[in-house]
């Protein structure tokens, strides 16, 4: 859901709030048959702000280098310790300890949609470290100030995954009783939609039982089952779990890819997946991934004719053929981050039913995911693709589909279109990369998980000694 009509009354307080921190507004009395709303209102929005702006700026494009969506030099052969420790910081700092304390005030005070939400954040934000470190602090996080726990144990993602399925399910119990206070325009994401957050916190468990296929392919198979028969998932592009960042450059509020990209060309745009959308196929979905400063796509460290950003989904320029060079001032950067859109829950659904046989047939799921991407890509852009390319493009990957004869062969149709409908959420590919083995291509360097951060490891005792980036997550057993 847009938010640009509000963003800018909120940036401001969000902000303001993040630098003063939580505590003044936590040593208050509270009537809880009188309750106020500015803590929950600055918690949540606080908590939303802080955890976009780790991923979207920091993990997003690293996991993004890692798979060839972008050119990242920091990123390529090493890990950018100073990024990775900020975004650690932002999470565990910030997002995380406001939706923890946000769910101890408003759980007392009765406001069970608030506490809702900030589980569903609150588990999806563990997911994403868990998925990329593996190992984590997690049940003696954040408890500093109430327990004087200021050296968390880390704990094994299996463990961590099943307390994440019991947390999701705990703020969809929350959301669907009565609630004194329900978030309205302080909710970035779905403007207090408590029914839309239902379904994102459905469309969650789905991703991540998915995510364990492999591991524990019946409970995986079970879970998702139900997950369809209670069609309670993302149903519709409107309904996607998505942030969307705002237009003003003073306060910038735009997508924070979009400025250096536009101003110093940096992070290139990826060459494998620009290799991939001029594919034989020739995706419709390119001009509004790419702009071309010159007549075709480039990735060089030559700025002046680099393909940038284009209009998806970090609001930069539709290419329309005509290769002018651009700078700041050509777009306004009212990008987005999609966390978990239609298209991902209908490609989920279509691996789940090639590999374990979950309900849905797997060439009608692909065909709907692809739709589904490409009518995202207009329906943010606001510009229409041509219909006969789309058809055309859709209608060859369907006999390429019906012409492969294993089930190897179908899954790598299925994770290739995936990974193209991923540009903007790095993240997700890169976890699909390891877990499928799909699309296959040449890297110098992809780590199975990342390094802890460098603070981390000299300033809590109990980081474990043995925290090894060769060895693999969990769930990756591929």
């Amino acid at each position: 859901m847009n938010i640009n009509g509000i963003w800018l009354r909120l940036i401001s307080m969000a902000m303001l709030f993040i630098t003063n921190g939580c505590t003044d507004f936590l040593n208050v009395n509270q009537d809880p048959n009188n309750p106020s709303s500015p803590e929950a209102s600055k918690l949540l929005t606080g908590g939303q702000v802080n955890f976009v702006a780790a991923l979207a700026e920091s993990y997003e494009p690293g996991a993004a280098s890692y798979v060839q969506h972008i050119l990242h030099g920091g990123w390529s052969s090493s890990f950018p310790d100073a990024t990775i420790i900020l975004a650690w910081d932002q999470l565990y700092s910030g997002s995380l300890i406001d939706l923890h304390n946000l769910i101890n005030q408003q759980e007392r005070l009765r406001s069970y949609h608030y506490s809702g939400i900030s589980k569903i954040l609150t588990a999806y934000i563990y997911s994403v470290l868990v998925d990329l470190f593996g190992t984590i602090p997690f049940s003696e996080a954040l408890h500093g100030d109430d327990s004087n726990i200021f050296n968390p144990n880390y704990e094994e993602g299996e463990n961590i995954y099943t307390q994440l399925f019991e947390m999701i399910d705990s703020g969809l119990n929350d959301l669907s009783g009565e609630s004194q206070l329900t978030p309205d325009e302080d909710d970035l994401i779905y403007s207090g939609d408590i029914n839309a957050w239902i379904k994102a916190g459905h469309s969650l468990k789905l991703k991540l039982y998915n995510q364990i296929r492999l591991v524990d392919p019946d409970l995986a198979k079970s879970e998702i089952n139900n997950l369809i028969a209670g069609e309670n998932l993302i149903s519709n592009i409107d309904e996607g779990f998505t942030f969307h960042f705002g237009f003003s450059a003073s306060p910038d509020n735009r997508h924070p890819l979009f400025e250096p990209n536009y101003n110093f060309k940096f992070p290139q745009m990826g060459d494998f997946l620009g290799r991939t959308l001029m594919g034989a196929k020739s995706d419709p979905r390119m001009p509004y991934y790419f702009y071309n400063q010159s007549n075709t796509f480039i990735s060089s460290s030559d700025g002046s004719v680099n393909s940038v950003y284009g209009i998806y989904p970090v609001g930069g320029l539709f290419d329309d053929g005509q290769a002018m060079h651009v700078d700041p001032e050509a777009a306004n950067g009212a990008g987005f981050f999609p966390i978990i859109t239609y298209s991902m829950v209908l490609f989920v659904q279509a691996e789940a039913s090639l590999t374990l046989g979950t309900t849905g047939e797997p060439k009608l799921l692909l065909e709907q995911a692809i739709r589904a991407s490409m009518e995202g890509v207009e329906y943010f852009s606001n510009i229409p693709m041509p219909v006969g390319a789309k058809e055309s493009y859709i209608n060859n990957l369907l006999d390429e589909f019906d012409n492969s004869l294993t089930v190897e062969e179908k899954l790598e149709i299925i994770m290739t279109e995936k990974y193209v409908s991923l540009f903007g959420n790095g993240i997700e590919a890169y976890n699909d990369v390891r877990r499928t083995g799909y699309p296959k291509f040449q890297s110098n360097f992809f780590p199975p998980r990342w390094k802890l951060p460098e603070t981390e490891v000299r300033f809590n005792n109990n980081t474990p000694d043995d925290h090894d980036f060769t060895e693999p997550v969990f769930w990756d057993i591929n």
